[in-house]
């Protein structure tokens, strides 16, 4: 595998401190060009019962140019190309997962490892507008590489199972039902394909 870049992730509780023992990851810098660029990760989460073992909430990201995608890779437990991996040993619950790459860009990649982000996490986060705002300024100028990374990340929500429990639907961004559209909204047209059932309610495309 060709190495293209690097990101570290790391995720922090509410007092955004390093857990006691875990030391603080570093990458050197590359000297390479703008798209051969590393990034950190930091995995913003709430703050974790104190009852609770700290997870393990460091990894990286390395940039496959023969494949075109970013791969995680966790050096704690040897594995790589397992992004639930990363995400069962971070600690709970994660509602951020933020890359810096070593161009000073930041780039939002929850999506890629929380199975739950379409239909809990998603809902737990600040409003999407603002916050992509707020990431505007720093976006990366790679943009058809992140481009093609949204289509990866919409290509994966469809390949997951449809909610088995009628509140996910509600607000959900690729799944309605009738019981949950507005006053001006509607399915269109009438014979839309129904994707399945929940509860025996017909599930459309949204």
């Amino acid at each position: 595998m060709k190495v293209g870049s690097k990101r570290e992730s790391r995720s922090q509780r509410g007092s955004h401190r390093q857990p006691p023992g875990f030391p603080e990851a570093s990458v050197s810098a590359s000297g390479s060009k703008p798209k051969r660029g590393k990034r950190k990760m930091p995995v913003d989460v709430a703050e974790a019962d104190g009852r609770r073992a700290a997870g393990v909430d460091q990894w990286l990201e390395v940039f496959s140019e023969r494949e075109e995608k970013w791969v995680c890779v966790d050096c704690v437990h040897g594995v790589a190309d397992q992004p639930l991996t990363c995400y069962q040993y971070a600690t709970k619950p994660v509602t951020y997962i933020v890359g810096i790459d070593s161009d000073g860009s930041l780039r939002d990649v929850t999506q890629r490892y929380d199975p739950a982000w379409m239909t809990v996490t998603r809902k737990c986060r600040v409003d999407a507008a603002w916050w992509a705002e707020a990431l505007r300024p720093y976006r990366s100028p790679l943009v058809e590489r992140e481009q093609k990374e949204d289509q990866e990340f919409q290509a994966r929500h469809l390949d997951q199972p449809l909610p088995t429990v009628i509140g996910m639907y509600k607000n959900h961004p690729l799944y309605a039902l009738k019981r949950h559209l507005l006053k001006y909204e509607a399915i269109y047209p009438e014979t839309a394909a129904i994707l399945g059932y929940c509860r025996g309610e017909a599930v459309y495309s949204r």
